[in-house]
């Protein structure tokens, strides 16, 4: 395995090997010199003396409460106090900033961080020791794997969980993430079978039976993508997504029925996803229930009339319940929605036929044409 050139966790640290005030790497202690001035001889000397060993006392007393105590909580490092020689030692590490303020009796010891452990090799047989080595390497491919799914790049977030799972294959939690790659890549197999072994991981949630129904269904396995949207609604039966799915199925496999069943069920939870609603209106009409349909078209048109398409839907079950006017003016509101060439398009469906020689209906017509050509 090859040794790491980032720090994960964003230290911000450099390298020990890099620091040009010890390029050797070693652990040095700083000492300090100190000169004694040679004496000097007859009475004035005597009393210079004097005078200066009065200072000096002085000096020395406010340099002791000054720099001799203790500095641990100062300088939040451990600290050896050495009360017979009056000095104090304390220990840094290699990586901190520690300005020279001024002169010192002080003694450091420099101690290394650790921080930059070229990793080892991983083992022949086994699996790493659960040390924090091994821990961060891991860890570290994790977090830019996420980062890469984060960032749309599923195939480079592929190579990071693959890379976190040689050193420890054994990790749950990583066989859900990277059958949801393999679904954005289209490999509904490789998702299926990281989905199935997910699902025997402790307590696995609904959601991977959910996914995995999803990589049974784009195999075209509907029989098996049943079994498994149902088995997330028996784990949870409020979770939404796998009524939506059921009824993508059924609605596949024509049973219009079933299918509009299922997006009921689901729209009582998520009321607000439309799409899902209009593919309801679309499968009521299919199934010429026109009264239903109409139901779920009104309730859209309140909450969303910028759609088009629900105007023109609208239209189709008011004539199914015979109501011609409600229908030519949903048609005309639909038409000020949307580029005329398109709006012509819609009114040329044979859904309107009953009403194509309606005067109304005509005057759209021709208003419609007039503004194409325009």
């Amino acid at each position: 395995m090859k040794s790491r050139s980032q720090d994960i966790y964003g230290t911000g640290r450099a390298d020990p090997a890099s620091d040009k005030l010890n390029p050797s790497g070693k652990i040095f202690i700083p000492r300090t010199i100190r000169y004694t001035p040679a004496g000097r001889k007859g009475w004035p000397s005597l009393v210079f003396s004097l005078v200066l060993a009065v200072v000096s006392m002085t000096t020395g007393f406010f340099v002791a409460q000054r720099y001799l105590t203790p500095t641990g909580e100062m300088n939040g490092g451990a600290t050896v106090e050495n009360r017979s020689a009056l000095v104090t030692r304390t220990i840094r590490t290699l990586h901190e900033f520690n300005p020279i303020m001024d002169f010192g009796t002080e003694t450091e010891l420099l101690a290394d961080e650790l921080a930059d452990l070229t990793p080892r090799t991983l083992p022949v047989q086994g699996d790493p020791p659960l040390d924090t080595e091994w821990i961060k390497q891991a860890a570290y491919h994790i977090v830019l794997a996420e980062r890469e799914y984060e960032d749309d790049a599923p195939a480079k977030a592929l190579e990071h969980y693959k890379k976190a799972l040689e050193i420890y294959p054994g990790m749950q939690g990583v066989q859900a993430n990277l059958g949801l790659i393999y679904l954005q890549l289209k490999d509904y197999p490789a998702a299926q079978r990281c989905f199935e072994q997910a699902t025997k991981e402790n307590e696995p949630r609904q959601g991977v039976f959910n996914n995995l129904g999803i990589a049974y269904f784009q195999m075209d396995d509907f029989e098996k993508a049943q079994e498994y949207f149902e088995q997330a609604i028996s784990q949870d039966p409020s979770y939404s997504p796998a009524y939506l799915n059921l009824g993508v199925l059924f609605k596949e496999e024509q049973r219009l029925s079933e299918a509009a069943d299922f997006y009921r069920r689901y729209l009582e939870q998520k009321p607000d996803d439309f799409k899902a609603a209009q593919t309801l209106a679309l499968l009521l009409l299919e199934q010429e229930d026109w009264e239903q349909a109409a139901n779920v078209l009104f309730t859209i048109r309140q909450f969303a009339p910028e759609l088009a398409p629900v105007h023109f839907r609208l239209a189709q079950a008011m004539l199914g319940l015979d109501q011609k006017e409600e229908a030519i003016a949903s048609l005309h509101y639909g038409a000020r929605l949307i580029d005329p060439r398109k709006a012509l398009a819609w009114l040329a469906r044979p859904d309107y036929d009953k009403i194509r020689g309606e005067e109304k209906f005509r005057e759209l017509i021709q208003h419609l044409s007039a503004a194409e050509d325009q």
